[in-house]
């Protein structure tokens, strides 16, 4: 509904002060009648303002001050279109916050009588951050911005505080804003949270939802960060220079990569209603010219230093997000650079967090996935003093983060009704939040593909792609390509150790068992840390095959598989090999339960019995690996062909379960050519039971070992013809191997 009226300046001084529009009396009803709501509020330009009558004003003209011309951007010398707005419940304020600047020289404010003035002159008014209203207080004009928008009523709290320009302004009584630094840019999540925390409440009934702001499995880690950075913010500034207050000025997130740090720095930015936040990568810092590294940090802060000179008390809090902080703030001393460009740098950042000009309206949250490399002083309180570790997400966890990236398919119904969520989190375990986006993808992938192939079928090259659903089993196909960093190994490398893909049962089924009743006995006894070693005289048992036959079988999720093979491929040099297998061991103790296979010990620490030859980088390396539990739990098993060579260097003290691992005997023997021909589909030709190539070696003492006899078996089956396996052709082969 549109009223149009002639724009007039207000006459008079309390006018002014009203912060409102007048019109004619007459017009006044007729608004009313036509509009069927009383207050009534009229909006120019998107700019809503109270109206009340007034005789004075001519017909047909609307009075307004000069503010309200200056915000509506109304002039004087044309009519003004006015549309009609009708309140509601969400308009109406339930706390609202007021800057104030006197327009003369004053000093002292009672802000409860200003709080009566107020409740009374601004009752029913709209107001909008950052405008000016007016009002009278003991005969001197004040300039009233607030921060909040929409309509306050006789229900709203009002709160003050002195505006940055009035330095000298001091407010008492019991309406003065709480605000110190920072607490301004709290949003309303965090407010209630550090409210919580300030009046010793339930913390996990008062936990963020931090689900609805894009982030899932996270909220502890949230907690902590409000309780550590943010409650010390709520409290008023007189409170805080009486308990000489220190606010954190640094928090560190920690963690495996993937797991959601840098979303955390950019939802925090996002969050807090500050200005701009400054994110900076690590290596954006260096400069090619000497100096400038240092000067780069320097910019980081120069707007926070300039705010806190002019301001004081009353700056906005800065946020500084630095990722990838290792990359320049590694130990100082560490690097062997000539220019000591990376020791400035940590320097520059030293002083300019907690130097002798400390700011207190900073906040630089960093992020690192290696905080073992970051200088020492670095993480002292005072600089980054919280230090948050950012796990890998747990059941509940998971299921946040997949509900998070399929509500889009959810809301379009593009989600299959078969869809388990859960189900796929239990299945998705040991996966980091990225990992899980990543997996949403994969099956919305299979969704797509199956809709545009059959379109293609149907319709030909002028196929156009429509709507898609995806289901359950497009998510378990997911499950089969995207695999987690933290997860199993590739399970080709267990074919390629395993000899022709073959394990019989007679060598191994009663090893296996042993094997994972201990494992089910660590698990069931809480022991942080479990080892045991698979032990022979002689290569060639199946010792290598045993393990890789475990880890296919076992349900543990995390499991690494360590092999001089493997570290021969990664590392050419003893101290970066020495780094991945201490590498492995840190990553096992991220996750709940994980499984490190050394398969041939010996080897990995370089043995050699002549000389007593080793790497004692490597061993030095793995024997306090070995000793000393951390967090988690974690099942060492390893396997060794040289007893004495490891017991003399002290590896075999370190695994408390010893099994040994034998050459067969002839029933055993027999037993495996069985179990391969089977496997095989092949028929033995000829008498097992009285196979020469197996008596006559018995009886000259002469032992086979199953790699051996697999090698035999195979080639025998090259030489034989059809499905048959001729015994003088596997006696042949015994014969021409020097068995």
């Amino acid at each position: 509904m549109e009223f149009t009226f002639e724009p007039c300046k207000a006459t008079q001084t309390d006018q002014a002060l009203q912060n409102c529009a007048f019109l004619n009396t007459s017009d006044y009803k007729i608004c009313c009648d036509k509009v069927q709501t009383v207050p009534l509020y009229l909006q120019a330009n998107g700019i809503v303002m109270l109206c009340q009558p007034l005789p004075e004003v001519k017909a047909g003209y609307i009075m307004l001050n000069a503010q309200l011309r200056t915000h509506a951007r109304i002039s004087l010398i044309s009519k003004a279109a006015f549309m009609a707005f009708i309140s509601s419940q969400q308009n109406y304020l339930e706390s609202v916050q007021f800057t104030v600047a006197p327009k003369k020289t004053l000093t002292n404010i009672d802000s409860d009588e200003l709080f009566n003035i107020v409740k009374q002159s601004f009752n029913n008014r709209y107001f909008y951050p950052g405008a000016i209203y007016y009002t009278d207080y003991q005969g001197t004009t004040l300039e009233m911005s607030p921060k909040q928008e929409g309509i306050l009523n006789s229900f709203t709290q009002i709160s003050f505080s002195p505006a940055p320009a009035a330095k000298k302004l001091i407010l008492s009584g019991s309406h003065v804003d709480g605000t110190t630094v920072g607490q301004s840019a709290l949003s309303d999540a965090f407010k209630k949270m550090a409210k919580s925390e300030i009046e010793g409440g339930d913390q996990s009934e008062n936990e963020i939802d931090i689900q609805s702001i894009g982030i899932g499995g996270l909220n502890a880690q949230f907690t902590q960060i409000f309780r550590r950075a943010f409650v010390s913010r709520m409290f008023p500034p007189h409170l805080v220079r009486k308990y000489d207050l220190q606010h954190v000025r640094g928090i560190l997130l920690f963690g495996p990569p993937g797991t959601g740090k840098t979303l955390i720095a950019r939802k925090i930015g996002q969050l807090l209603n500050t200005k701009e936040p400054k994110i900076v990568s690590g290596p954006e810092i260096l400069d090619m010219y000497v100096g400038n590294s240092e000067a780069n940090i320097r910019k980081l802060f120069a707007d926070a230093e300039k705010d806190w000179k002019e301001l004081g008390d009353e700056s906005e809090l800065h946020l500084i997000v630095m990722d990838e902080l290792d990359a320049i703030c590694k130990q100082r001393g560490s690097r062997g650079d000539s220019t000591g460009t990376y020791d400035s740098i940590v320097n520059q950042l030293l002083a300019k967090m907690d130097g002798v000009d400390s700011l207190g309206n900073i906040l630089v949250v960093g992020m690192t996935n290696r905080k073992d490399l970051i200088d020492s002083a670095l993480l002292r309180p005072g600089r980054f003093e919280v230090h948050v570790e950012i796990h890998l997400p747990d059941l509940q966890g998971r299921h946040q983060i997949l509900l998070i990236h399929t509500k889009t398919l959810n809301d379009n119904e593009a989600l299959g009704v078969d869809v388990d969520l859960l189900d796929i989190a239990g299945r998705a375990q040991n996966f980091s939040g990225s990992e899980i986006a990543g997996l949403v993808r994969s099956a919305q992938s299979f969704a797509m593909s199956r809709v545009v192939s059959g379109q293609l079928l149907i319709q030909g090259k002028n196929a156009e792609p429509t709507a898609f659903t995806v289901t359950q089993a497009d998510f378990v196909r997911a499950l089969g390509e995207v695999h987690a960093g933290f997860g199993r190994c590739d399970p080709s490398l267990f074919e390629q150790i395993q000899q022709f893909n073959f394990l019989p049962l007679t060598a191994s089924a009663q090893i296996l068992e042993t094997i994972q009743q201990k494992i089910t006995a660590s698990q069931n006894a809480h022991i942080h840390l479990s080892t045991l070693i698979l032990t022979s005289f002689a290569p060639g048992t199946g010792k290598s095959s045993i393990l890789a036959q475990l880890c296919k079988e076992t349900k543990i999720e995390f499991i690494k598989f360590i092999s001089a093979d493997s570290l021969i491929r990664q590392a050419s040099t003893e101290q970066q090999r020495a780094a991945i297998i201490a590498q492995a061991f840190d990553d096992a103790n991220r996750v709940p339960e994980a499984l490190i296979v050394l398969d041939g010990i010996e080897q990995i620490v370089q043995f050699a019995p002549s000389g007593m030859r080793y790497s004692n980088v490597i061993l030095q390396t793995i024997l306090p690996l070995l000793k000393n539990p951390r967090n988690g739990r974690v099942f060492v098993l390893a396997s060794t062909n040289c007893m004495a060579g490891m017991s003399d260097l002290g590896v075999l003290d370190c695994f408390i379960n010893r099994l040994s691992v034998g050459t067969m005997d002839l029933p055993s023997m027999q037993e495996v050519v069985r179990e391969w021909c089977m496997a095989k589909n092949l028929i033995f030709q000829g008498n097992l039971q009285q196979f020469q190539g197996f008596l006559k070696r018995q009886e000259a003492g002469i032992e086979i070992s199953l790699n051996q006899l697999l090698f035999a078996l195979e080639y025998a089956r090259g030489s034989s013809e059809g499905a048959n396996l001729i015994a003088e052709d596997l006696e042949k082969q015994l014969d021409d191997t020097g068995i």
